[in-house]
Formats: C-alpha cells, structure tokens, sequence
C-alpha cells in the first residue's frame, strides 16, 4: 500500500515480474508482478504465512526466486548493488555480546567505510537518528526489544541506502518508539523535496535579475562612470535575496500541503540553513544571470549555468535540515560547509563580475 507522493516519472526501484518461490512442493510466493516507484513508503499486507517475509527476502537477494525474475535499482544481479540496500529482519541481525558502536562499526567495515574517523561519525550519526546514547557501552543482548529494533534500524541505515527494507519493524516496539521510527523513516524522503522547490523558485526569480538594465542598456551609462561594479552586484544580490526569501516564506505551506509532507520543525532550526541556502542559490545565480544577459536564449542559459554549480549547497541544504530535525551532530559541519561555499561564491563572483560586465 503505498503513500500519496506522486512520483510518476521516476524509474522503478524494483520490478518484480512473475515471481515463484516454492519451499518443496509448498509456494510461498505465486506469480507476484509488482513496480515499486523510488522515493515512496510501501506497506505489503497479508496474512501470517502469506510470503511477506520471503518476498522481502527476496529483494534483498537473500532468497533467489524459483521461476521470474526480479531487478533491484536496475540490476538482475543483486549482489551488485547489494552496497545500497537496507535491511532489517525479524531477528536483529546484530551480535548480542557487543555494544552497539561495536556491531556498526564492524559493519561499517563490511560496506566498504574503513576509516576509523569517518565511520565512528557514521555510526553516532545513525545511533543518534534513531535517538539512541552513542556512549551506551552495554552489550546488545542487554538492551530491551525497542533498543534492539531502533539499533537494527540503525545497522540498516548505516550505508545511507537507496532501498530500505523494513520486515515488521514495529514489532514489540512502544507505541511512541514506532511513531518516532515512522517519522525518522517520512524524513528521509521528504527531506530533500523543498530544497529542489526553491532552487526553481530561486530561477523563476533570478531570471528577471537585470531585465531593467537591459531595456534601455542602462548597463553603458553604468560602465563609461568612474562608479566601480562590485556594489551594483551586491545591490542585485540583495535585492534577490529579499524577493527569493518571501517567495520561499509563501512557498513553503503551499508546497508542504501540496505534497502532504509532515512538518518540518520549529522555523528557528531551520533559518541559518535557509539564509544560507537562499543566498548560495542567490550569489551564483544573480552572477550567471549577469553572464547570460546578452544571449538570445538567457531563460534557458541560466539554469543550464546555474545547476551544475548549486549542486553542492543543495546537497548542503538537505543534509543539514536531515541533520538538525533528528539531532544528528553532522548538522554543525554540514552548516559551516555552506558558510564556507557562501563566502568563496561570493568572492569568485565579486572578482569576475567587472570582467563580464566589460564582456562585449
């Protein structure tokens, strides 16, 4: 039962065609033909012994299919994209006589992320999403059911999967703990979403940046004063800035309501990263803009420049507002990283902008 985001245009993630998996002469699964589009939540419902399970097993590669095929993100072969799925079982797939920190990171040996820094901050990252203590020494067969199943998501989410596969995760877990793990699970998909609405947003903008200018070329008169150009840039940049804002302060409920997100949290969490954000899309765009003012075809040179090199603000912007909403402690490096791509932006293009203001 999927949800109610509509992603229509998006490559299945996994196509299942014709598929049987017989236990001996018992079929647990019956020519099963099902798409599941990326970026959605599916609920597969049935009856205890009706193949949930090993329908999951089989799209993780754990059980091959008697007759039909199945592909997962493309592949036939699951073992090699086995790196981007993730996987939690009935069992908690963890060694009881080990902490937590202690199961992921050997499990993070196992995906491939082998320095000691980087995968000590992977593993408190996940154990913190799931709003576990990082620092809990106590061995995995201590901690209670809810623990374990929050620590499996955990495992599970380690390798930042494109796939996660959940086989009741919820069960012997408290009403709250659910409701936590649903949302965790509602925020990796919605987290991403708004950002991309603004970056169009920002173009719509940006694309009138010196419409005024070139009516009447008024950027002659400006070019033969003694007037230097580093202020009308920062005039324009701000000046975007303030518009980019309040269409992205009227976008924001409407879009949310549109694509029936949850909310995303208190507005003061969120603010540096859209200030941020708001001025890395704003700095670089107001700049292009300026570089493809003299071309015939500007409303679709802009986006042409400006997507390539907003890609990593927007990377930024996701990763810190996924940060912040589950208290992840990477939200100050994922902030300070956008700080830093706004302040070597906003230099690069007051440098060159006199240059192509002068461009003939």
């Amino acid at each position: 039962m999927p949800d109610s985001h509509p992603n229509s245009d998006a490559l299945p993630i996994v196509v299942a065609d014709g598929v049987i998996k017989q236990f001996g002469r018992f079929a647990a699964l019956r020519g099963i033909s099902v798409e599941f589009a990326p970026g959605r939540l599916y609920v597969i419902l049935g009856n205890n012994g009706a193949g949930k399970t090993t329908l999951l097993r089989t799209i993780a590669g754990l059980a091959q299919p008697t007759r039909g095929t199945i592909s997962v993100l493309g592949a036939k072969d699951i073992k090699t994209v086995c790196a981007l799925i993730g996987y939690i079982a009935h069992p908690s797939l963890l060694y009881d006589e080990m902490s937590g920190m202690e199961n992921l990171r050997y499990f993070a040996g196992l995906y491939g992320i082998e320095d000691d820094g980087a995968a000590n901050q992977r593993c408190r990252e996940v154990i913190a999403a799931v709003k576990l203590d990082p620092e809990l020494n106590r061995p995995i067969g201590q901690y209670s059911q809810g623990m374990r199943q929050r620590m499996s998501l955990a495992r599970a989410l380690l390798n930042d999967p494109k796939l996660l596969l959940l086989d009741e995760p919820f069960s012997n877990v408290d009403f709250g703990s659910a409701q936590e793990m649903a949302a965790l699970l509602a925020q990796m998909r919605d987290h991403g979403k708004i950002w991309v609405a603004f970056l169009f947003a920002a173009i719509v903008a940006l694309n009138q940046t010196w419409a005024r200018e070139l009516r009447n070329q008024v950027l002659d008169a400006y070019r033969v004063s003694p007037a230097p150009a580093n202020p009308l840039f920062l005039a324009k940049a701000f000046g975007n800035f303030i518009f980019v804002g309040v269409l992205e302060a009227l976008m924001a409920p409407l879009f949310i309501g549109f694509y029936k997100l949850r909310p995303l949290g208190p507005a003061w969490e969120l603010l540096p990263i859209a200030v941020l954000g708001t001025w890395a899309l704003v700095v670089n765009g107001t700049f292009f803009a300026a570089i493809s003012l003299r071309t015939r075809s500007r409303e679709i040179m802009l986006p042409l420049l400006l997507f390539p090199i907003s890609i990593p603000a927007l990377l930024g912007m996701v990763n810190a507002t996924t940060a912040v909403l589950t208290a992840e402690e990477s939200a100050r490096f994922w902030i300070a990283l956008l700080v830093a791509y706004d302040v070597v932006f906003t230099i690069a293009c007051l440098l060159l902008f006199e240059t192509i203001l002068d461009a003939e």
